[in-house]
């Protein structure tokens, strides 16, 4: 059985499936979406800065970095 965490809370350098963007606004869904950030997408917590804001993520071959507000409200999964 999976356990369904945010991404602010999911482990560093692990296969990571987005399972839900819904608690997102739908301004920042949209973006995210636009940037390949989807439901059943697999990406990877790279790191985050030294404070923990922002927080660095891979889609694909392209590395993002995530306000840790919006971090909490991406649910994920372990895909590893």
């Amino acid at each position: 059985m999976r356990m369904e965490i945010s991404l602010s809370e999911a482990p560093f350098s692990r296969s990571l499936k987005v399972i839900s963007l819904d608690g997102l606004p739908k301004d920042a869904q949209i973006v995210l979406e636009q940037l390949g950030l989807f439901p059943q997408e697999l990406i990877e917590k790279i790191h985050s800065a030294p404070l923990g804001d922002p927080i660095a993520i891979r889609i694909g071959e392209q590395v993002f970095s995530l306000r840790n507000e919006i971090c909490k409200l991406i649910s994920v999964e372990d895909a590893s």
